[in-house]
């Protein structure tokens, strides 16, 4: 529910900075971590609730045809018990032997899921580890850039810049001491705006967010919508990033920066937690986003910054019950 919510409000903002559509998708996050305990009349699961009650009323039925059976069993037990002690026992062993099977049966089943999602987050685990390796050995013949380095922020957030010869385009790398590595040879020009981006990065947590986000891809990775949720999420806080770099440039430097960013796309989605790649992602969006991006009016980024903080308060409460909460039958 919320990540539809989250999609809707990013569609009405879609000519709005990206940075308003990448906070959205917090919420998102949260709700899939926690259980908030905020209740109100006013939620956005309350678009759900028709359909919410349609699935009460479908399992009552079937909670109600199970019980109808069991009860049929049980009196068929009472009425044998009329008939003799033997045939009473043959039919009360009939009838657990029944009950056994259709219980061991579902525990089978639900084992058998429980066991495929294991190794399915199994396998995300230790794509995400094989990745992070992976980049670690790849930059392993890595020099610092002392001449580029930025000193006011690697004072402040212990970020320095490498050089190495075997990456085809800048990532971060790491998040408590995150490392931004370039390609050798890299123009001074062409540095100065991706050394920017890289660092917006590491300002925003960036390398953090994603991680925690690939996580719970990992977790629920049966769900598609979990999985369209990621996809945006990446683009946006590379949309984002885009965009706090070129409101700095002139529009001539913001057409280089779209070239260094077609020349350096990797061509390939990475969707490990890391790295952050320069040229990740929908290069193509991207480009264009950054060619029509302009500078909102005021007043229309206060009502997008509000329209946001509305969408994330309505997807951090629950609906309100209506009266006491009904009890659901017991399946046996």
């Amino acid at each position: 529910v919320v990540i539809i919510a989250v999609l809707l409000a990013r569609f009405l903002l879609r000519k709005m900075p990206k940075k308003y559509s990448y906070i959205l998708w917090s919420i998102v996050g949260i709700r899939m971590i926690f259980d908030l305990p905020f209740a109100t009349n006013i939620s956005v699961f309350n678009l759900f609730r028709g359909f919410a009650k349609h699935t009460s009323t479908v399992e009552t039925m079937l909670a109600g045809s199970h019980r109808t059976k069991l009860q049929g069993s049980t009196d068929l037990l009472n009425k044998t018990d009329t008939t003799g002690a033997a045939a009473a026992h043959a039919s009360r062993s009939t009838a657990v032997e029944a009950m056994t099977h259709t219980l061991t049966t579902s525990q089978t089943v639900l084992g058998i899921l429980g066991l495929l999602w294991l190794i399915v987050v199994a396998l995300f685990v230790t794509y995400g580890i094989y990745s992070y390796v992976k980049c670690r050995l790849l930059v392993r013949t890595a020099v610092i850039a002392r001449d580029i380095t930025p000193d006011s922020h690697k004072k402040k957030n212990n970020v320095s810049v490498w050089e190495c010869d075997r990456i085809p385009s800048p990532f971060v790398l790491g998040i408590i001491r995150s490392r931004i590595y370039i390609p050798f040879r890299m123009p001074k020009q062409e540095q100065a705006y991706i050394l920017a981006h890289e660092e917006c990065h590491i300002r925003r947590l960036d390398p953090l967010w994603k991680l925690i986000a690939f996580l719970l891809l990992a977790v629920y990775w049966w769900n598609p919508l979990v999985w369209i949720a990621f996809f945006y999420m990446v683009r946006d806080m590379e949309m984002s990033c885009d965009e706090a770099v070129v409101k700095k440039l002139d529009k001539e430097t913001r057409l280089d920066y779209s070239d260094s960013l077609l020349r350096l796309a990797t061509g390939r989605r990475v969707i490990a937690g890391m790295p952050l790649a320069f040229g990740e992602g929908d290069t193509r969006s991207r480009i264009k986003n950054l060619l029509n991006w302009k500078e909102p009016k005021v007043w229309l980024s206060l009502a997008a910054a509000a329209a946001c903080a509305a969408v994330i308060a309505l997807c951090a409460v629950n609906p309100a019950s209506a009266g006491p909460a009904p009890q659901r039958p017991a399946p046996y």
